[in-house]
């Protein structure tokens, strides 16, 4: 019935189209230099990163009213011989672009969404690894101003551990990474200083890795 209410009705129909276009166009990466994928063989396949997307799901919440929400999730490769493929997350292990490096990455409190994995970007690598996840929500009914958010989640996995989101609150953020990087004295240290904020967080992990 959903479907044929669309069909039916241009208008919406074409606010959905635009919607589409307008959330996608922030997702795509145009990279310059060389770019790879890497496969779960453990192959490096060189070529060109042509852009990064992401492919939205439409939840209804009423005939009228719905939200938009996607996750980057796909990628558009073209080889050194002009082969353009499409990866979807979990079809390969990762890819480098315009040096930036993202991985097909599990992300456990999406399921509840019906999802399993996304690519996210490794913003830190070693024995604990920080990822960036990108999701876009748009909201749109007849009676309200269509809205369009772009939030950036963090994810830590340290080896070991389960892969936990990252708090915004500095206390828990805190007693986070006082659980998982308990075994360094240094890092423990740095944690508890009264000087810590997130924007520290990338350098601590980096100094922790350094150590391990």
């Amino acid at each position: 019935m959903i479907i044929n209410y669309i069909m039916d009705s241009n208008i919406y129909f074409s606010r959905i189209i635009s919607l589409l276009v307008i959330a996608l166009a922030p997702f795509q990466i145009y990279s310059q230099g060389q770019d790879y994928i890497i496969t779960y063989k453990g192959d490096t396949i060189l070529g060109n990163i042509d852009r990064l997307e992401f492919r939205p799901e439409i939840r209804f919440i009423t005939d009228k009213a719905f939200d938009m929400v996607g996750y980057e999730d796909q990628v558009i490769f073209i080889d050194e011989n002009g082969k353009e493929s499409t990866f979807a997350c979990g079809e390969i292990m990762g890819f480098n672009a315009a040096g930036l490096f993202f991985e097909s990455f599990y992300v456990p409190d999406l399921n509840k969404e019906g999802r399993n994995m996304v690519f996210s970007e490794k913003i830190v690598s070693g024995q604990a690894n920080l990822y960036k996840v990108v999701k876009s929500v748009v909201r749109s009914s007849p009676t309200r101003e269509t809205q369009n958010s772009v939030q950036e989640l963090q994810y830590l996995a340290v080896a070991g551990k389960p892969t936990v989101r990252m708090s915004k609150s500095k206390k828990k953020l805190r007693e986070l990474l006082s659980n998982y990087l308990s075994d360094d004295q240094i890092t423990l240290a740095a944690i508890n200083e009264k000087s810590f904020n997130k924007s520290r967080l990338q350098d601590i992990l980096q100094d922790y890795n350094r150590r391990h």
